[in-house]
């Protein structure tokens, strides 16, 4: 089988490539002249100059492909207009290049997020048919996406697929947290005892690989979870055993990450970058992320091999053998 992959040098994406590749398929990954390959087996894969705001030249490439996974898109943007511009819009035109170039593909996998749906707890975990009430420009932009691949449901064989918060090897995001612990603090912004759904990003991987072999409805969406309850207080604590640490718990309250994310967009401005933290990232951390993954686990087959205490400690296990704690 071959593959195209988008957003292949990522942290998620080069996790794709690498299960694809396990698993027997020839993989070409889409990428910008610039991106950073540090992630991707070069001699293993094809690798075709094609950012996702300029796709046309897949043209040459899409003929030959059997099955495509798109998980390209951006987080983080100096203005809103982008998020839909490369998330949405991009999305688009890949739908159009794959049905005059590839029409026979196997499947076409989207790689969403759960910010396209709506925040939930414990009582009542969003899923599927849950209505989408996205809370920040990235999850609207997801959303809006989300819509353009099932319009193109009848054409091609579509797939949408929402992760959590996703961490393990490579991700920058969360790494910031066990850095911070293996130095003696265990920060929680807001009440620690938010809950959030979570997955290891090689069972993101293992079921992607699944889904684009699978036969089934076209314009279906899946949550993927690794099965758990999560609480920022539990996900600290449980990177504190794999480091070894017992850190310092510090608590940053609610009110106070509204004049931060105050700061850091002012600075964000003057340096013309996207703010790490902004008030949409706010106003999505102090809400509940659970998500019910029933539907992929009975349709699909889909079992988390990682729990979190495992997940935890090959994370922690290969930040340090980077050197990066």
């Amino acid at each position: 089988m071959r593959v195209l992959v988008t957003g292949g040098t990522g942290f998620v994406g080069s996790h794709i490539v690498e299960r694809l590749l396990d698993n027997g398929a020839s993989v070409i990954v889409a990428k910008r002249e610039t991106s950073n390959l540090r992630w991707l087996p070069v001699e293993r894969v094809e690798l075709i100059d094609a950012p996702i705001d300029s796709p046309e030249p897949l043209r040459d490439v899409l003929p030959e492909i059997d099955a495509v996974v798109h998980a390209a898109a951006i987080t983080k943007a100096r203005r809103l207009e982008d998020f839909h511009k490369i998330n949405a819009e991009s999305t688009r035109r890949l739908l159009e290049l794959c049905c005059e170039h590839c029409p026979e593909i196997k499947r076409f996998v989207f790689v969403s997020s759960q910010a396209a749906s709506c925040p939930g707890c414990d009582e009542d975990g969003v899923c599927e048919n849950t209505p989408e009430q996205p809370i920040s420009a990235y999850g609207k932009s997801k959303l809006v996406a989300e819509c353009i691949v099932k319009e193109y449901a009848d054409k091609l064989p579509v797939t949408i697929l929402r992760p959590p918060t996703v961490y393990g090897p490579r991700d920058t995001d969360l790494y910031i947290y066990f850095r911070l612990v293996n130095k003696g603090f265990l920060p929680f912004a807001g009440d620690p005892d938010r809950q959030f759904s979570a997955v290891y990003v090689k069972d993101v991987a293992s079921l992607i690989s699944r889904l684009i072999r699978n036969p089934h409805q076209s314009g279906r969406t899946f949550f993927i979870t690794d099965g758990e309850v999560h609480t920022w207080r539990s996900f600290g604590e449980t990177i504190a055993v794999a480091l070894g640490k017992n850190p310092r718990k510090l608590r940053l309250p609610t009110w106070a990450l509204w004049p931060t994310a105050a700061i850091a967009e002012s600075l964000a401005r003057v340096r013309g970058k996207p703010a790490t933290l902004s008030f949409q990232k706010v106003r999505e951390m102090v809400c509940n992320w659970v998500c019910d993954d029933s539907l992929v686990r009975k349709e699909i087959g889909y079992e988390s091999e990682y729990g979190l205490e495992r997940g935890i400690e090959e994370t922690a296990n290969w930040y340090r053998e980077m050197g990066w704690l």
